[in-house]
């Protein structure tokens, strides 16, 4: 109820010409801090009055928020809830490896050098697109550590505590003593937005998502 009151009031205000409203959004960090800044930056230049306020999460916290209605949308990997899905991008899967690793001065990475290896596991129980890989090729790396923060994860990785890894975005302006090689085979994510039914989305939210394309069509 206090979803479509909101949604409500929103409809009215834009029928009136005004450009209120208020979005919560969904997104992995690595959107976040690469996407999103930009991002919020082109829609506040036509609409400065809508309120945008940030959930940061793995794929388990998000989906289930966006499934009752906490979040209007989500930037995540590829959905196939009972949600809509609007693709974006694609990005690669990279492995993280300390400086003096032996594979650090190949050209790629291994898959299967995934097991038995030290690994350093950023956000546990999230159905991350990590663990994903992982069960979808039957590796089991032997890990070592685990951390709810991915910046943790790498700086773990730079002390040489074992290897990780994430999509390429992630990384993306990060300088440390950490290698990043694309895996081989490669891996790659479709990354977008999922939000409860388009038809239905509020005017500020179906603003924000033709934005989305808009800018990240230029990235």
């Amino acid at each position: 109820l206090v979803h479509w009151q909101d949604h409500l009031k929103a409809l009215c205000a834009d029928i009136r010409g005004l450009d209120t409203g208020h979005l919560t959004i969904g997104t992995y960090y690595s959107t976040a801090a690469c996407w999103l800044p930009n991002l919020i930056q082109a829609y506040q230049t036509n609409w400065p009055g809508i309120q945008i306020d940030l959930c940061e999460g793995g794929n388990h916290d998000l989906t289930q928020r966006l499934e009752e209605h906490q979040l209007d949308c989500c930037f995540f990997s590829e959905y196939t809830g009972s949600c809509d899905w609007i693709p974006l991008q694609h990005d690669e899967l990279v492995a993280w490896l300390p400086q003096n690793h032996p594979l650090a001065k190949n050209s790629s990475f291994p898959l299967e050098a995934l097991n038995d290896i030290p690994f350093i596991q950023p956000l546990p129980s999230q159905n991350t697109d990590l663990e994903q890989l992982l069960a979808a090729h039957h590796l089991t790396p032997r890990i070592r550590f685990t951390t709810s923060d991915n910046y943790t994860a790498y700086s773990m990785v730079a002390a040489g505590l074992g290897i990780s890894l994430n999509n390429a975005l992630m990384t993306r302006g990060w300088t440390g003593p950490v290698v990043t090689l694309p895996f081989d085979p490669p891996q790659y994510i479709t990354l977008g937005i999922a939000l409860p039914s388009l038809a239905q989305a509020s005017p500020a939210l179906k603003k924000f998502i033709a934005c989305s394309k808009k800018v990240l069509s230029a990235l």
